[in-house]
């Protein structure tokens, strides 16, 4: 059965790239740190996965994942102690941010969807 892709979302196109880009980052930017490359992998490899899957449609445990990925991604240079690493550093707080923030208005978006068909009083 084939897939029927949505229209995309801007987002989802976002977190698709950014996924993609933090899996390449170890070649791109020359970093190889066991923590700091195998990070970039798992997590960039999540990223681009749920992203993937979003396309397809929306559902909002995949933005808890992403918010969750995203979270851990901007924590990971402190915890996995990227000693050294600054270019490794950068690119995990850069992803880690857009993927935090778009996870957060995604769910936010869908909380105040989910929130006006649950109240048709309020609508204006």
């Amino acid at each position: 059965m084939p897939i029927k892709w949505k229209n995309i979302s801007v987002p989802d196109a976002i977190n698709l790239v950014v996924g993609a880009c933090l899996f390449a980052s170890p070649w791109i930017f020359d970093f190889w740190s066991d923590p700091a490359t195998q990070n970039a992998w798992y997590m960039g490899a999540i990223v681009a996965l749920v992203a993937t899957m979003e396309l397809a449609q929306f559902e909002e445990w995949a933005e808890w994942v992403n918010l969750t990925v995203g979270l851990w991604v901007l924590a990971a240079a402190g915890v996995l102690n990227f000693e050294g690493q600054t270019i490794a550093m950068l690119v995990h707080l850069l992803a880690g941010s857009v993927v935090t923030i778009l996870a957060a208005i995604r769910l936010y978006e869908a909380r105040v969807n989910s929130a006006e068909h649950q109240h048709p009083l309020i609508r204006e």
